[in-house]
């Protein structure tokens, strides 16, 4: 096995030791990336089911990110790409998956979270509104489809010039094949590419799962004009 795999095995393992199962089908986890909170940082941390993803148009589109470049050179394997929420829901093909998907996780939060406390005061109205709130507060996220359904997603938030990712979901389906450390990479490429951004962050620095999910990005960065910071913090 190359040396890129095993080291994106390893990543996925630990991403799966932190992974929290909420049901005994273990159809569903959320990664939670950072466990405190930061001045500049939610936090959505989620339990329960969700119902069966609305279906949703699998195929490449407006909303597809081409992102996955940097996972590709940092020699994890393929995995599906990305759609931007914010853009699906403006695309009437994909509105509806992604608003009912967003609703639902930012209703779900874990009543002690971070997330929680920071939307406590979110009218809960009908789904679009809700969404639309989030929306304007700089909350945006990745979003993987499989088999026309929404199976993952990897949460950020803007702040400024910066954006700061703090959740991360994958289904059964593709969990095996390390979406979330795809989807970490597939975060900061988008990125590092969007207008007035300088700078991520993955967490807080403070949880494990944070520096495995950008380890991989350490032998690249250098390269590519970025810069590892303590913090689990990446200056483009």
């Amino acid at each position: 096995m190359p040396a890129s795999q095993i080291e994106w095995a390893r990543i996925l393992v630990g991403a799966l030791v932190h992974c929290h199962v909420w049901n005994s089908a273990a159809t569903r986890a959320q990664v939670e990336i950072f466990p405190q909170r930061d001045v500049a940082l939610t936090q959505m941390t989620q339990f329960g089911t969700p119902p069966h993803a609305a279906d949703g148009a699998s195929g490449a589109d407006a909303s597809t990110l081409t992102v996955r470049w940097l996972a590709q050179e940092c020699g994890l394997p393929p995995a599906p790409a990305p759609h931007l929420a914010s853009a699906a829901i403006a695309d009437a093909k994909r509105a509806d998956a992604a608003i009912a998907h967003l609703a639902w996780w930012s209703r779900h939060a874990d009543a002690g979270s971070n997330f929680a406390r920071a939307t406590r005061d979110l009218a809960d109205g009908a789904d679009a509104q809700r969404v639309a709130a989030l929306l304007a507060r700089g909350y945006d996220g990745l979003l993987y489809c499989d088999g026309g359904a929404i199976a993952g997603h990897f949460f950020f938030q803007r702040h400024g010039d910066e954006m700061h990712a703090f959740a991360g979901w994958s289904a059964e389906t593709l969990r095996a094949s390390g979406l979330i450390a795809s989807a970490a990479l597939d975060f900061i490429a988008y990125a590092s590419a969007a207008d007035g951004i300088v700078r991520v962050r993955v967490g807080t620095g403070a949880h494990p799962i944070a520096h495995r999910l950008l380890a991989p990005v350490a032998p690249v960065a250098a390269r590519l004009g970025w810069r590892l910071r303590e913090g689990c913090w990446l200056d483009f």
